[in-house]
Parts: C-alpha cells; structure tokens; sequence
C-alpha cells in the first residue's frame, strides 16, 4: 500500500519558501558581492594599495564560498565565487610582488647615494660631503666658493667641524680607501607619503691601526623625495636616525 503522502498548510509552505529563499539570497548576495569586489581589486595592476581590496576580496570569497559548501540545501554561485577567488589571488600576489619590487628599487637607489657619499668622505671631499647634512634651501649654490659659504653661513661651518671630529666619520676621513666598506642589511623603508621615504641600511667600515682590525657599524637613512614637476629625486640625510651603533671588539690582524 501506498504510504499516505504528508500535506503542509499552505502557512506551513509559505514560511517553508520564504526561508529557503532568504538563506539563498543571504549567500547569493555574498557571492555577488564578492564578484564585484575581486573586479575592483584588478585596480593593482595600475595602483598598489588596490592590494587591500584584493584581500577583502579574498576573504568575501571564501565566506562565500564555505556558505555554499556547507549549507542545507542546494545553494547557487558557486561559479560566481570561483572567479572571485581566482581574481583576488591574482591580484593580491601581484600586489605582493610589485610592493617587493618597488621595496627593492628603493633600496638599490639609496645604496648608490649612500656609498657615494660615504666614499665623498673617504676621499677627503668633506665639503661636498657635508652638504648632505644641511637642507635643500641653505646649501651652497653653484656661483659660491666654499669660502663664500662658510663666511656666510657660521652654523654650517661650526657644523661640519665638528661632524668629522665624531665616529664614524673620523674613522672614514683618516683611513679612507684603505679601509673596507660593505653594506650589511637592509634596515627599513618607512613611508612619508606617496613620494617620499625614509630608507635605512647598515654598513660596516674595516680598517686597521696599530696592528689591530676594527670594525665601525654604521646605520644611514636618507631622505627620499620624488618631485613630479621635475621628474627627479631629491636625497636628504636623515639626521633623526642613529648614524652610530655599537662598535664591535677589535679583532687582530693577520
């Protein structure tokens, strides 16, 4: 015989209907949510911080995505969520990779500044050396004489006594070429807005005296200053970072 066939009220249907289409519009708007916004986050390929819409993008995708696997009944999107996830991969990678690229060129760029100031030092150009030190404005200007400069300007002139009279740099003025200079780590890049950085990097300076190897470890950070209506970079020393750190034991020479 044929078991009698269960029968709802048509209350019990409607509240049956609406609850399945509230759970599937629930995930459906997700999983189109999640579709919009892994389109946007294409935007890395032209603007980098678009990387953090390509990780909202990647986490809506995958809410969307465990909502449709583990839900009760036959829920729809899938696709739409698969794109998603494959989008916002995509681009949060290449944003990735295009932030450690950039990273990378600011790194290079300051070690060229930072050796060829360095070795300015060490090749007894002290005064050009020093310019570093002195902002944009209050350095000399190409008609000057060094001797015009310093007559009119005492504070530079007590300055840079003074500044290669300290560690390292009296070390890099007396020992010059003869020492060893090497970069050791890249520090950090801390960012000042879109166009302007502070790039820190630690050297070391080995040289010796009286039989015995030294070692000086120098931490530098330039100022990093990109000017769009020239199209050029302009350096600065950074004197708020520690130029100095702890001078290791010296070591005897072979």
């Amino acid at each position: 015989m044929d078991e009698p066939k269960t029968r709802f009220s048509p209350e019990q249907e409607t509240t049956a209907s609406e609850g399945g289409l509230a759970e599937y519009g629930e995930v459906s708007k997700l999983a189109v949510v999640s579709g919009v916004v892994s389109v946007l986050s294409l935007g890395t390929l032209l603007w980098t911080p678009f990387i953090l819409v390509s990780v909202v993008g990647l986490v809506l995708a995958m809410i969307a995505a465990l909502a449709i696997r583990f839900s009760a009944v036959r829920q729809l999107g899938s696709a739409v969520v698969t794109v998603a996830l494959a989008l916002t991969s995509f681009s949060a990678v290449f944003g990735l990779a295009r932030l450690r690229a950039y990273d990378q060129l600011l790194f290079n760029q300051t070690r060229v500044q930072s050796e060829q100031w360095l070795n300015q030092i060490r090749d007894g150009e002290l005064d050009a050396a020093f310019q570093a030190r002195i902002p944009q404005m209050a350095r000399r200007q190409q008609d000057q004489t060094w001797e015009e400069y310093y007559a009119n300007n005492a504070t530079a002139r007590d300055g840079r006594t003074q500044f290669y009279q300290t560690s390292p740099f009296k070390e890099l003025r007396e020992h010059g070429r003869r020492g060893k200079l090497r970069l050791v780590e890249n520090v950090s890049i801390e960012s000042l807005g879109a166009d302007e950085h502070v790039v820190t990097q630690r050297f070391e300076f080995t040289y010796s005296d009286r039989g015995q190897t030294h070692t000086l470890s120098l931490q530098l950070a330039f100022k990093r200053r990109y000017i769009e209506r020239f199209r050029q970079c302009h350096w600065e020393w950074n004197t708020e970072i520690p130029v100095l750190a702890p001078e290791g034991a010296p070591r005897s020479g072979r």
